[in-house]
C-alpha cells in the first residue's frame, strides 16, 4: 500500500473548509493544480481514483527572552510533503491512503523518504439511512478533528501555523479507530472510538488504552455554525497515550459579518495529572483585494494550573529551555496572497507572545516571530 501511495506521486489534501476560488492571475498553473485533484480513472469495479498533493514550506525569524535570557534564530523548513490517493470501489467503499515523505524537514538536511502514514482508512457510505443523511462508517488511521483549527485542513489555514492552544489538544494526532458520521437537517455529527497505541507508523493495535470522540455541528437559522467537540481518554499506567490528556472539550462559532469572517473557539481540558488547561482563540479575517489578498488577525489566550503551555513553534525551539508556562497571550496579524485559491498561496505574518510562570526556573517570557509560508496542494 505504501508503494502504491508513493507511485501516485500525490498527497491526500483532506477536507477543505471554505475554499477560496482560484485567482484568475494564476492562469494555466491554477488550471493544472485543479485538474490534478480530479479523477484520473473511472471504471467498473473501481469507480474512480483521485489524486491530491501537499507541499508546504515555512520560513521564520524569532527572537525574545525567557527569564531574561535572550534568544534569536532563523528557520527554513519543509513543513509538509505528503503523497496519497483515494480509491472508490463497489460504489460505496473508499480507500484513503496518504503518507508523509519528508523524513527530515530541516532545510540544511532535507531527506526524502517514507516517514509515516498520515491517513490510512476504509470508508463505507450507507447514504441516507435510518432517518439520517450521508451516513458513513470508517476504520483505520485517521484525523479525529478537534478544535476549529484542528478541523481545518492545513491547506486552508489562514495563519502559517495553528495556535498553541489548539495544537496542545489536537497536536496533529493520527489515531487508529472507527468513526461514524451523519447529517440530519441542520446537524452534522460524528462519533469515534480510538486506540491510544502510538508505536505504529501505520495501523495501531488495541493493546493499550482507548478514547471516545464526539462532534456535533449546528447550522444556526440566524446564521453561523456552532460546533461542539469532545474527547475522553481512558489510559492506565504503562499504557501508550497518543492524545496526552484526560479529556477535553471545544466549542467553536464561525460566521460572516459583512465583509468579515469570524472564528471564536473556546477550549477546556484536563491533563492526565489533574491540571486544567483552557483558553480562547478569536480570529477575524477579510479580503482587502477580492479573492486575492486577505488580512487575518488572531488573538489567543491560554491558562493552565501546572505549567502546561509552551511558546509557539519556533520560539519554543529557539529558546532552548523547554520552558512551559501557566499563562500565555499571543497576537498574530498577517496577509495571505492567493495565487490559485487554497491550491497555491503565500502567507506572511507577525506574532507577539508573552507568557508567565513556568517550570525549570523560568518565570516569564516574551517572543516576536516573523512568519513566511508557502502552501501548494491539489
Amino acid at each position: 500500500m505504501i508503494g502504491a501511495v508513493a507511485l501516485s506521486g500525490v498527497a491526500l489534501a483532506g477536507p477543505v473548509a471554505g475554499p477560496m476560488p482560484p485567482a484568475p492571475a494564476g492562469g494555466g498553473i491554477c488550471d493544472t493544480l485543479e485538474s490534478l485533484g480530479g479523477s484520473i480513472y473511472q471504471g467498473g469495479f473501481i469507480n474512480s481514483v483521485k489524486l491530491s498533493g501537499r507541499l508546504h514550506v515555512n520560513a521564520a525569524y524569532t527572537e525574545g527572552d525567557v527569564n531574561g535570557s535572550d534568544f534569536d534564530d532563523t528557520y527554513l523548513e519543509l513543513r509538509r510533503f505528503r503523497v496519497g490517493t483515494a480509491i472508490q470501489f463497489l460504489n460505496d467503499f473508499t480507500l484513503v491512503a496518504a503518507a508523509d515523505f519528508n523524513k527530515n524537514s530541516a532545510v540544511d538536511d532535507v531527506r526524502f523518504g517514507y516517514k509515516q502514514m498520515d491517513e490510512l482508512y476504509l470508508n463505507y457510505s450507507l447514504g441516507n439511512s435510518i432517518g439520517l443523511e450521508n451516513v458513513n462508517i470508517a476504520y483505520g488511521r485517521m484525523k479525529h478533528k478537534f478544535s476549529a483549527e484542528g478541523t481545518t485542513s492545513s491547506n486552508s489555514l489562514k495563519t502559517v501555523e495553528r495556535s498553541v492552544l489548539a495544537n496542545h489538544f489536537y497536536g496533529g494526532v493520527r489515531a487508529t479507530g472507527v468513526k461514524v458520521s451523519a447529517k440530519s437537517g441542520p446537524f452534522d455529527g460524528a462519533l469515534g472510538f480510538f486506540s491510544t497505541e502510538q508505536d505504529s507508523k501505520e495501523i495501531s493495535g488495541w493493546g493499550h488504552g482507548t478514547a471516545i470522540y464526539g462532534s456535533l455541528a449546528y447550522a444556526c437559522p440566524c446564521g453561523g455554525t456552532l460546533t461542539l467537540q469532545g474527547l475522553s481518554n481512558d489510559v492506565d499506567a504503562g499504557d501508550d497515550d497518543r492524545f496526552g490528556y484526560d479529556w477535553a472539550a471545544s466549542l467553536a462559532y464561525t460566521n460572516k459579518f459583512g465583509n468579515w469572517d469570524l472564528l471564536v473557539n473556546a477550549i477546556y481540558g484536563e491533563e492526565t495529572n489533574g491540571d486544567n488547561t483552557s483558553g480562547i482563540i478569536i480570529m477575524p479575517s477579510t479580503f482587502i483585494v477580492a479573492d486575492t489578498v486577505e488580512f487575518v488577525a488572531r488573538y489567543e489566550y491560554a491558562t493552565s494550573d501546572g505549567n502546561n503551555i509552551s511558546l509557539s513553534r519556533y520560539a519554543a525551539d529557539a529558546s532552548g529551555a523547554g520552558a512551559r508556562f501557566d499563562e500565555r497571550h499571543a497576537l498574530y496579524a498577517g496577509l495571505n496572497y492567493y495565487v490559485c485559491g487554497d491550491n497555491a498561496k503565500v502567507q506572511i505574518g507577525a506574532e507577539y507572545e508573552t507568557a508567565e510562570g513556568s517550570s525549570k526556573g523560568a518565570a516569564d517570557a516574551d517572543a516576536t516571530t516573523l512568519w513566511l509560508g508557502f502552501r501548494s496542494s491539489f
